[in-house]
């Protein structure tokens, strides 16, 4: 057989896509960017040579139609390489104060303060009606009181806050952030004609860092995949890249971790298209087993806990933990990193997968998935959000390790669940 010509594989695939041969859509959702991405991560081909292909059939398809546009516009304005910064670490304080104002409940979650910011995250819930109400007068949303209040500090310092967030018709879920910044070591906050009282109940963060077992590319490509969401917008997420990677001989055609990858990704919670379905897959390797154990459970315990870690240097990455919530049906960790990591969603070409894989265990065993689910601060070096983790934390869990990984180590950044804040 003559040898693989992985750019010559990309062309035909471009072309088909074009031509509406495939199923593929094209534009900037088109399979050709996965396997782009796939041969790239088998070092079949060269980045500069992969995007010079992706940019030759954007070029195509912006001749038709807008989303091909925009991908060459993504291709032309290639983002130079960013430095790794150690991410600040806030001072966060864990509130969990209970508000009633304006007919609405406000809780309180926690507060963080630094030189440059002061944001509240805050849940508003409508008392009996009050939300579907204001909905039939035509004020659907946050209502005026709750949604620009004034916030001091025990320094005179007075500042407006802005709701930024999402919800429905009787709840509210997301950040007040100030317009100027509060004094960071002030000792109360004072917000809706209430003073709130800052006791700093930090805990103690073991950080290590750990060398990645040796793999061979095409498998961690494939479980990176996974992990890291597939291809938004198509069913068979996980079909140009293995299609890719068995055509350049880089994955035997009748490998099991291709269906099991594909079976694997049906069910992890929150992934697309499954939304938390339960339901373990026979023969997953670890650390899928484990996290599947617990898929559809909605047990997990009510709390906050105040980490502020930041790791030193691993893989290319500095990485932060400063607080996680824990629900019912799933936890969050507001978290940070540098280089900031790609979000999965049309329109972010990550052909050199450099983003980090957010993994989470606890001392019973079970292990959990985390995906960015907004960001409140993302600049050139380093991005400041929320990762939503999945399933629900086990109820009985003690201690926590939150490990993002990268492709050749990870950060274990390992903490007791003190809860404080709300009840646990």
């Amino acid at each position: 057989m003559p040898p693989f010509d992985a750019e010559l594989y990309l062309r035909r695939l471009g072309e088909h896509t074009v031509l509406g041969v495939t199923d593929e859509q094209p534009g900037f959702s088109s399979g050709l960017n996965d396997a782009a991405t796939a041969l790239v991560a088998v070092e079949v081909i060269t980045l500069d040579r992969a995007r010079a292909v992706l940019a030759d059939y954007a070029a195509a398809e912006a001749a038709r139609d807008a989303n091909g546009r925009f991908l060459m516009a993504r291709l032309s304005a290639r983002e130079p390489a960013i430095t790794p910064m150690p991410p600040a670490v806030p001072r966060i304080v864990a509130l969990g104060d209970e508000l009633a104002v304006a007919g609405w409940s406000v809780r309180l979650r926690y507060v963080a303060l630094d030189a440059e910011r002061t944001e509240i995250s805050a849940i508003y819930t409508s008392h009996a009606g009050t939300g579907r109400a204001n909905r039939r007068l035509g004020r659907a949303g946050v209502p005026g009181p709750l949604r620009s209040p004034v916030v001091g500090d025990d320094r005179g310092t007075t500042s407006t806050l802005d709701f930024q967030g999402g919800g429905s018709d009787d709840r509210w879920e997301g950040m007040l952030t100030a317009d100027q910044p509060l004094a960071i070591e002030t000792a109360w906050i004072e917000l809706f004609d209430r003073r709130i009282e800052l006791v700093d109940v930090p805990v103690e963060a073991e950080i290590e860092i750990e060398p990645l077992e040796s793999i061979d590319l095409a498998h961690r490509h494939l479980w990176r995949r996974v992990a890291l969401g597939g291809r938004h917008f198509t069913q068979n997420a996980l079909g140009p890249a293995t299609a890719a990677l068995i055509a350049s001989g880089s994955l035997a055609a009748d490998d099991p971790a291709i269906e099991l990858a594909q079976r694997v990704s049906e069910r992890v919670p929150g992934a697309f298209p499954h939304r938390g379905t339960s339901g373990s897959v026979r023969n997953a390797p670890e650390p899928w087993r484990s996290l599947l154990k617990r898929a559809g459970r909605g047990d997990g315990p009510d709390g906050l806990v105040v980490v502020g870690a930041v790791t030193t240097k691993f893989d290319g990455h500095f990485a932060a933990v400063y607080c996680l919530e824990s629900g019912a049906s799933g936890f969050s960790v507001e978290a940070a990193v540098s280089p900031p990591d790609v979000e999965r969603h049309p329109g972010n070409l990550d052909l050199e997968d450099r983003s980090l894989v957010w993994w989470a265990r606890d001392d019973r065993g079970n292990r959990y998935l985390g995906q960015w689910s907004g960001s409140h601060r993302h600049d050139e070096a380093i991005k400041t959000g929320t990762l939503g983790f999945s399933p629900a934390l086990d109820p009985l869990a003690r201690r926590l390790d939150v490990l993002p990984t990268g492709l050749t180590a990870r950060a274990v950044i390992s903490f007791p669940l003190r809860w404080n804040g709300h009840a646990a």
